[in-house]
């Protein structure tokens, strides 16, 4: 009976094993180009463990007649859910061989990380597809791999209209604008001490707030609930196309700190919300701006941290 696996569970058991045997089987690098809408020719060649200028290694590239290559690509390690390490490298190897394009190769990837890439492809001169794969196992012969389309960057018309889009909000009397916006619908809940165009957030000292006027939403028993956390802030997203989220912000301090991750892993529990991690924030994601807004009040009540801490 076919089974599907991971690279794990399969005969593979590491990626770059999996990643050489897309090298050595056209078919099945036929069929992953055939997803991005690319036809494999007699001409392209595949190549496995690819050194970039600065010594990295790219799991795979689709090279032509002249050994100038089309696509880096890039394979998620062999836990198979798309990490942000993985994510910011197939944009480093793109640049580095001078491609326009790269894909990254997973078995899954959370909300958040595909938020990024999304927003990457339709701000930046790069384009970048996200492509799960399926390995099937037979109790006889070869595995069988497929592969489907996750992220697909935008048509090259949609993307300008998106990047002009941008530029024309950027200016400061749209940004002025946006922050007023903001104010006027959540500063009055009392639970902020600030806000900028994009967010509302919560700052743990009370210099200079109130001649910023804002200083109705501090509260004095509060103290910061880990050492070198900067802020928390609330992103209703409202005008973007990612989700609505609290950060945790260190600026980087705290990335790997052992202690701040098991007490955001407590808090996460005590709210009953996933955390998801980057180098300079913690955060939790949810579903609607005002489901946000109920987690902020409950956050700060809690004092933004866990009961038991």
């Amino acid at each position: 009976m076919p089974k599907k696996v991971s690279i794990r569970e399969s005969v593979f058991q590491i990626e770059p094993t999996f990643t050489k045997y897309i090298a050595n089987n056209s078919d099945v690098a036929s069929r992953l180009l055939e997803t991005i809408g690319f036809s494999m020719n007699d001409d392209y060649k595949v190549e496995a463990e690819y050194r970039t200028k600065d010594g990295k290694r790219i799991d795979l590239v689709i090279k032509d007649r002249n050994d100038k290559v089309l696509f880096p690509i890039e394979c998620q390690d062999a836990k198979g859910r798309l990490d942000m390490e993985h994510a910011t490298k197939i944009r480093w190897y793109t640049r580095d061989v001078r491609c326009g394009a790269g894909i990254l190769l997973c078995e899954g990837a959370d909300e958040y990380v595909q938020w990024h890439i999304r927003e990457d492809n339709d701000k930046s001169d790069l384009d970048i597809w996200v492509i799960l794969y399926d390995i099937v196992e037979y109790s006889e012969g070869e595995p069988f791999i497929t592969f489907n389309v996750l992220v697909s960057p935008l048509p090259f018309k949609e993307k300008l209209q998106r990047v002009e889009s941008a530029i024309n909000k950027s200016d400061s009397t749209s940004r002025e604008k946006a922050k007023e916006d903001l104010k006027e619908m959540y500063m009055k809940t009392g639970l902020f001490t600030s806000n900028a165009a994009e967010y509302c957030v919560y700052r743990f000292k009370d210099e200079g707030l109130k001649d910023e006027g804002f200083i109705n939403g501090f509260d004095e028993s509060i103290n910061i609930p880990y050492p070198g956390i900067k802020d928390v802030s609330m992103h209703p997203k409202l005008n973007t196309s990612g989700k609505p989220a609290i950060h945790f912000y260190h600026a980087g301090i705290l990335q790997g700190d052992e202690g701040f991750d098991q007490q955001m892993a407590a808090l996460a529990k005590e709210v009953n919300k996933k955390l998801t991690t980057n180098k300079v924030s913690s955060l939790f994601t949810y579903d609607t701006p005002e489901e946000c807004l109920e987690a902020f009040k409950r956050l700060k009540e809690l004092h933004f941290k866990p009961k038991n801490v």
